[in-house]
């Protein structure tokens, strides 16, 4: 909890600092830019190898645990009924909000004029296009070009024909896999660490070109994340 609120210090202090400065600083906010850039990139790198890992050996031992009797796999059952259920819930209630209590005006504004630099997100393409890109030509490359749905869905195949494989095969995978997750998971707390500095420039970012309207874009999304939570539990 003390990390928690650090972080969110961190994020009302560079905003407020932000607006302060405005234009005044175009240096420190350009500083304060880069900063943020490659804090955010740090967590951006580990994603993929994460994911992988993941959910390579969460299915082993999903796939173990399921061998151990009807108990487990209705314990198993029961969490994906209950993920998938609290998703669809999210899913509904989370536009309902928004439609409800809109972000302001003003807010939106700033924010988008803050945010000009922000790559678009180009065209949706047509659905059967969608469903061929599910199935991978390459998997390196989806990695490599953050296709993260194909990816999942190539990890997911290789790690249930793992579990087809004998015991003495797939210990050595699972254990690769295993360590590289754990590996992962220190690297993630060392960026963490490294969060109040990272939120702090981009809050800075934020404020010095959304002015007052952040703090009102700020406390409408803290809000309506936790509005969703309290609904969902």
């Amino acid at each position: 909890m003390l990390k928690t609120l650090l972080v969110l210090g961190a994020l009302a202090v560079g905003i407020a600092l932000g607006m302060a400065i405005g234009g005044n600083a175009p240096g420190l906010v350009n500083g304060a830019d880069v900063v943020g850039s490659l804090w955010l990139r740090g967590l951006q790198m580990t994603v993929v190898p994460l994911v992988v890992t993941l959910l390579v050996t969460g299915i082993l031992r999903t796939a173990q645990m399921a061998s151990a009797g009807r108990l487990t796999v209705r314990a198993i059952a029961t969490m994906i009924v209950l993920l998938w259920a609290s998703a669809a819930m999210a899913a509904v209630v989370t536009p309902a909000l928004l439609a409800a209590f809109p972000l302001p005006e003003a807010a939106r504004a700033a924010l988008r004029g803050a945010l000009a630099t922000a790559q678009p997100t180009g065209e949706v393409p047509p659905f059967t296009e969608f469903l061929r890109a599910l199935v991978p030509t390459n998997p390196v490359a989806a990695a490599a070009n953050d296709a993260i749905l194909p990816l999942i869905i190539f990890t997911l195949a290789f790690a249930f024909a793992l579990t087809r494989l004998s015991p003495e095969q797939r210990a050595p995978v699972q254990g690769l896999f295993a360590a590289i997750a754990d590996a992962m998971i220190i690297l993630i707390g060392w960026v963490l660490a490294l969060a109040p500095i990272g939120v702090f420039a981009l809050g800075l970012v934020v404020g010095s070109r959304a002015g007052v309207a952040a703090f009102g874009a700020l406390g409408h999304y803290v809000l309506t994340v936790t509005s969703v939570g309290g609904v969902v539990w």
